[in-house]
């Protein structure tokens, strides 16, 4: 499979990359929106066991990531990424009008793709996360939300260099070409992860009640990143009456790249088929 790289500019006049491979007549679209410090290329085996079953499948490199523009480990507000992801959506469905459309959201892109659905409800026919990051990580998620905002806050041009490294699968070659990738961030500022750690996922925790999509959560019960215990609370106030959760006993934070991500890719895709 080769996926063809593409670009467009957003709202503000920043370029963003994305991978697309779309078959003939396909069934439905999959928007997949990545985790913190990824970009389209750790999506191609997704990508391709998605398109193998007549799937269409779009990747964006969320700004300041991959070889999108933007700063690097830094935005100014968390809602840019929503924007450029409605940017991506309204220029897929000019593209493919009749095809029902989805997304795949990891870790940080399921945070996005959620807040995103929640704004524009209409856009999408069904959501699928992995790992989403709805809570705090560990190491947060027992301290007062308000004792760590002000600190994000106080010192926001402040960097944190490489976090969560090593640490989100069982692979240790997916580590070390993680480790080697040219495109991984090296830092980002605590004024990101006051966008990120406490407004997102505020905004999140006082939205699931507004939730109604057909959705399917899957989430590691080893995840040393997010506690799976945050998917489980969201899963919970959801009013969506087609909601599934799904907890990965013994798997990490990337499901996408643990042992078992065959049985991953095949919950997936039977989700999926029962809704197209």
């Amino acid at each position: 499979m080769n996926p063809l790289p593409q670009t467009f500019i957003s709202w503000d006049g920043t370029r963003i990359f994305y991978q697309k491979e779309v078959p003939y007549l396909p069934k439905a679209i999959i928007i997949i929106s990545h985790g913190y410090s990824e970009h389209s290329d750790l999506y191609k085996e997704t990508m391709a066991c998605f398109v193998e079953e007549g799937y269409g499948v779009y990747v964006i490199d969320h700004r300041g990531n991959g070889r999108s523009e933007g700063e690097k480990g830094n935005i100014e507000k968390f809602e840019y990424f929503l924007k450029d992801f409605h940017a991506l959506v309204q220029r897929i469905q000019d593209e493919y009008p009749q095809a029902p459309l989805y997304t795949l959201g990891h870790s940080m892109g399921g945070l996005i793709s959620l807040l995103y659905a929640i704004q524009y409800p209409k856009h999408l026919q069904g959501q699928m996360f992995i790992g989403p990051a709805w809570g705090p990580p560990w190491g947060l998620h027992q301290i007062s939300p308000q004792v760590y905002e002000k600190v994000l806050r106080t010192f926001s041009d402040a960097k944190l260099h490489r976090i969560f490294h090593g640490i989100t699968c069982r692979d240790k070659e997916y580590i070390q070409l993680r480790k080697e990738d040219p495109y991984k961030l090296e830092y980002s500022t605590m004024g990101f992860f006051h966008e990120f750690l406490y407004r997102g996922i505020t905004m999140a925790g006082t939205s699931f009640i507004e939730y109604t999509l057909p959705c399917l959560i899957l989430h590691g019960t080893e995840d040393k990143v997010i506690p799976y215990e945050h998917s489980q609370y969201a899963f919970e106030q959801m009013t969506s009456q087609d909601k599934t959760l799904k907890l990965c006993l013994g798997c990490y934070h990337e499901l996408l790249h643990e042992p078992e991500k065959g049985i991953i890719h095949q919950i997936l895709l039977q989700w999926l088929e029962e809704r197209i």
